[in-house]
């Protein structure tokens, strides 16, 4: 069946990246595509390379808005989308040409909802990293199996990255979103999971993901922010998995324990930016939340923060965060 599928790219700011991967796109065997490219205010040339592209192949349209996001230009391209199926592609990644032709086949041929890839992780230093379905290569998760899957994407298993997925476009049935400004996809991708009937992890990698500096994740100006997303991302997830009627003990505590441990994360690396870190261990959210995460499974470094933390002492954190620091030195260098 030759349906449309609306592929959703959103730009800010990618001139280094764009060619690469409008190349990719408009390559694709799979011919009926509809690429919706959602410029974000970008203040580069980003805007002039996707006009150029327009020019020469009929099949792109652009939305040009002001900046409000990755989440908001998400939206709006999922808004416009007029095919059965999206798909995702980041403006600085590229897929192979052959991605939406093989996704498109598997999502008829198993009769599923969702569709998912595999993906290689590009690293700064040009190195490949394939990414890992752990042992669940050409299966289908339904409805008998979501607590197992909404698991795994809380605890990182099947990480949310929604440029891997082709979705039925009617089983989407919340947005991305536009408030929180870090795990954003996740929230998504399990409002997605739990609303459809069956997801297919497929056993192909089609996808290149490009680390860089400016993610939400590696840059210091970012951590302070997305510790306290992370408080109102666990009052959504719980909320979420509620209505869903998933409330048992173990998959709350998961959660709890997950964002208690980016959150220590985050904290030692703002000590290890040089930045200060000292306003935000005070906060009584923040102690609150670490009460309520189980000491026992967290890595002994989280552990001992965690308390030093609750306890408000200051200067044994400081002391544990100057050891990690060196013993991650001592490690890499002889690594």
């Amino acid at each position: 069946m030759n349906e449309t599928v609306s592929i959703v790219v959103p730009i800010y700011n990618a001139e280094k990246y764009l060619v690469r991967c409008l190349e990719s796109i408009i390559a694709q065997t799979y011919t009926n595509i509809e690429i919706l490219l959602i410029n974000d205010g970008s203040t580069d040339n980003s805007i002039n390379i996707i006009k150029e592209y327009a020019n020469k192949d009929s099949r792109i349209i652009i939305i040009d808005k002001k900046n409000e996001g990755v989440s908001v230009a998400r939206n709006l391209g999922i808004l416009k989308a007029s095919g059965k199926y999206i798909c995702f592609v980041d403006s600085d990644d590229y897929i192979e040409k052959n991605m939406i032709e093989k996704m498109k086949y598997c999502i008829n041929k198993e009769n599923v909802d969702i569709v998912r890839v595999n993906y290689y992780k590009i690293a700064l230093d040009g190195k490949k990293i394939k990414g890992n379905l752990r042992g669940y290569e050409n299966q289908t998760f339904n409805k008998d199996r979501k607590k197992e899957l909404i698991e795994g994407i809380i605890t990182g298993k099947f990480p949310a990255f929604v440029y891997l997925l082709m979705i039925k476009k009617e089983k989407i049935n919340n947005l991305f979103p536009i408030d929180i400004p870090y795990m954003e996809d996740t929230i998504f991708c399990i409002n997605l999971f739990l609303n459809c009937e069956s997801i297919y992890f497929l056993d192909d990698t089609l996808y290149y993901y490009i680390l860089n500096d400016d993610s939400a994740t590696q840059n210091p100006k970012n951590l302070k922010r997305n510790i306290n997303a992370l408080l109102s991302v666990k009052k959504i997830i719980s909320e979420i998995l509620l209505k869903y009627d998933i409330k048992d003990k173990k998959t709350l505590e998961l959660l709890n324990n997950t964002l208690a441990r980016q959150i220590l994360d985050f904290i030692y690396l703002i000590y290890y930016n040089k930045e200060d870190y000292i306003e935000i261990i005070k906060n009584n959210g923040i102690k609150e939340f670490l009460l309520q995460s189980d000491k026992i499974s967290l890595p002994i470094y989280n552990r001992l923060a965690q308390n030093f933390i609750i306890k408000g002492k200051t200067l044994k954190l400081r002391a544990l965060f100057f050891m990690r620091k060196h013993a991650n030195r001592i490690l890499n260098k002889n690594n």
